[in-house]
């Protein structure tokens, strides 16, 4: 198999920076969590995200959003009842704020 050529890099660019944040499956995303979150988004009533909806807008929930940031707590990760269906989007955009901070930015346009 031949070797991969070297990139190449200019002088005066600045070497990247390592990556910081631990993966998806180091934050606890693993099998058993892709498994209940697709199984989440296809009941019925979780293929819209919740949040474009309170905007009047239609997008297709892609992602399993944590109402309360459970920031690693695992009872909370996993609690069911703690989960809202969202588009990667508005998912994107609440990250790791409360759901009320985020509600008022969407309503108040702020």
């Amino acid at each position: 198999m031949p070797n991969r050529p070297p990139i190449f890099r200019p002088s005066w660019l600045p070497e990247p920076k390592p990556r910081k944040r631990p993966s998806a499956a180091q934050r606890g995303y693993d099998g058993p969590w892709q498994k209940k979150s697709r199984q989440y988004l296809n009941m019925r009533g979780n293929q819209e995200c919740v949040y474009c909806k309170m905007q009047g807008k239609f997008r297709p929930a892609t992602c399993v959003d944590h109402i309360i940031p459970h920031r690693g707590n695992e009872a909370l990760r996993m609690d069911v009842t703690n989960w809202a269906a969202s588009c990667l989007r508005c998912n994107s955009r609440k990250g790791d704020r409360p759901v009320e901070q985020f509600v008022k930015e969407l309503t108040h346009g702020t």
